[in-house]
C-alpha cells in the first residue's frame, strides 16, 4: 500500500492501542517511524500513534539489579540515562552504552526506540546481542510477558504492541562487545557480546557468547559457551580450537561471503578474549 493511503490511528492509551492491533493486526504500532523512513510499500493497513501512551521512562531497581524500560524510549534517552550513571565499561550497561552509541546517527537515534526496534528486530540490530546475556522479559498487550529468546522466535506469529522491556542483570560478572561494520554510520554486519568470570588462575568459570547478524538472526549456544570453562586465558591453543571448530552460520550478502564473516568473526572473538587478561 502508498505510505499517503494509510490510515493513522492516535489511540489516547495503551489500552486502546493494543486493542486496535488486536482487532486487525494489519495496523501496526508507530513511534519514531524510521521503519516508516526505509520502507518504499507496505503491506499494512494503517499505523497506531504511541505518542499518547506514555511508554517513554526509565526505571531502575539498583537493590535487585532490574531496570524497566518503556517501549517508547529512545535510544539517545537510554543513552544519557547511562552516562548519567557512571557504570563501567566491563559492566552490563557498559556494553549496552556501546552498542546503543554505535547504532545508526546521533539524529536518528532520537527517533529509534527500543520497543519499535525489537518489534521490528532488524538482522543488523546492535542491542540485541547484549541483551541475549542477560533475563530480559518483553511486556506486552494486557501485561503477558515473554522471555527475549522466545520473542525472537515467536514475535512474527503473536499480534503484540510491546508495553515494557524488564531486564535482569548480573553485577558479579564482567560483559563485553564488538560489532564488525564497514564505517561507524553502515548496518553492522554482525555484533558479537559475551559476558564472563575468571578464576584467580585466568580460567574461565562463566562464559556466555551471543553473536546477532547470522543467518538465524542470532547465534547463542549452550554447548559452544560450556566448552570455555576451565579454559586457561594464556591456553591461546584451546581457545582457538573451541572458536575455529564452530559454524555461527552466517550467510553472503552484497557485502561479504559467509565464510569470509565467518573467519572475520573468529578472528575478533578470539582476540578480543586474549585481551580480557590485559
Amino acid at each position: 500500500m502508498n505510505k499517503a493511503k494509510l490510515k493513522w490511528y492516535n489511540p489516547q492509551n495503551f489500552e486502546e492501542a493494543y486493542k486496535i492491533h488486536l482487532n486487525n493486526p494489519l495496523i501496526i504500532p508507530c513511534a519514531g517511524s524510521t521503519v516508516i523512513l526505509r520502507t518504499k510499500r507496505f503491506k499494512n493497513e494503517g499505523f497506531i500513534n504511541l505518542k499518547y501512551c506514555n511508554l517513554s521512562y526509565i526505571k531502575e531497581d539498583k537493590i535487585n539489579n532490574i531496570i524497566r524500560i518503556g517501549a517508547t524510549t529512545t535510544f539517545n534517552e537510554i543513552i544519557e540515562y547511562l552516562k548519567s550513571q557512571n557504570y563501567s565499561e566491563d559492566s552490563f550497561f557498559g556494553i549496552l552504552l556501546n552498542s546503543l552509541s554505535s547504532a545508526a546517527s546521533y539524529p536518528l537515534r532520537n527517533r529509534i526506540t527500543i520497543g519499535g526496534s525489537l518489534f521490528d528486530l532488524p538482522i543488523w540490530s546492535d542491542i540485541i546481542s547484549p541483551l541475549l546475556l542477560t533475563e530480559t522479559n518483553i511486556i506486552y498487550n494486557d501485561d503477558k510477558n515473554i522471555l527475549l529468546p522466545e520473542y525472537i522466535e515467536k514475535r512474527k506469529k503473536i499480534p503484540h504492541i510491546i508495553k515494557e522491556i524488564v531486564i535482569k542483570y548480573n553485577t558479579n560478572i564482567q560483559y563485553f562487545t564488538q560489532r564488525f561494520s564497514l564505517t561507524n554510520f553502515d548496518y553492522a554486519v554482525f555484533r558479537f557480546s559475551f559476558s564472563y568470570s575468571i578464576s584467580k588462575d585466568f580460567r574461565f568459570n562463566y562464559f556466555n557468547c551471543a553473536i546477532s547478524g547470522t543467518k538465524n538472526l542470532i547465534f547463542i549456544d549452550k554447548s559452544f559457551n560450556e566448552q570455555f570453562i576451565n579454559i586457561c586465558l594464556d591456553d591461546e591453543e584451546s581457545l582457538k580450537k573451541v572458536i575455529e571448530k564452530q559454524l555461527f552460520g552466517f550467510s553472503s550478502d552484497f557485502r561479504f561471503d559467509e565464510e569470509y564473516k565467518e573467519q572475520t568473526c573468529k578472528n575478533l572473538l578470539i582476540e578480543s578474549i586474549k585481551r580480557i587478561k590485559n
